[in-house]
């Protein structure tokens, strides 16, 4: 999946890519190619947070997921924010939506004005990977400093030097990847 990073999501969805999009942020590491890319990537990483993520990481691209959850809307007439409102009511404040690659997504009120669907993908539905959110900013750091410094190896020492210097976290005790950080870094890396 290949897509312009520069993304707008259209007005009335709110869908934070950094938080939920794996073609997103890997398409956003590739445009990574000097030391200023890097610094907007790191003021960034604020949207991630500090708990979890849940992750899309199918083939869908941002568009086509709000698409098919717009269309959805608007053949059962809820397209309009009081009906988005009203129906959500219904389930207590959060509605599921199935897309065709079997994905589901949760859908919320949106706290701003004219951006009042919230989507994200469901935690452990389909093509949705939970991670820890300080695994996903150190991961993001990592590859998008390889990508702007040559000759510079991939090792624990180098995730906890960055990991201290840009993000204020404490150093990983190993590099495994199969779990944590190493599985994040493997995974946006692939």
């Amino acid at each position: 999946m290949k897509f312009h990073s520069k993304i707008t999501i259209p007005e009335p969805f709110i869908f934070n890519l950094m938080k939920h999009h794996l073609g997103y942020l890997k398409d956003r590491l590739q445009g990574i190619s000097s030391p200023d890319g890097f610094n907007i990537l790191l003021e960034d990483l604020n949207v991630i947070g500090s708990s979890v993520s849940d992750l899309y990481i199918g083939s869908l691209n941002p568009l086509e997921i709000v698409d098919y959850i717009h269309q959805h809307l608007i053949r059962n007439s809820i397209s309009t924010q009081s009906y988005f409102a009203d129906w959500l009511k219904l389930f207590n404040g959060f509605a599921f939506i199935s897309l065709p690659d079997n994905s589901k997504w949760i859908l919320r009120y949106g706290n701003e004005q004219n951006r009042y669907i919230h989507l994200h993908p469901g935690k452990y539905s389909e093509h949705t990977l939970r991670v820890k959110a300080s695994s996903l900013k150190t991961a993001l750091c990592v590859l998008a400093y390889l990508r702007i410094t040559a000759g510079v190896k991939l090792e624990a020492s180098l995730i906890n030097q960055l990991r201290t210097k840009y993000l204020k976290d404490p150093p990983i005790k190993y590099l495994d990847n199969n779990s944590g950080v190493g599985r994040v870094i493997s995974i946006l890396s692939g």
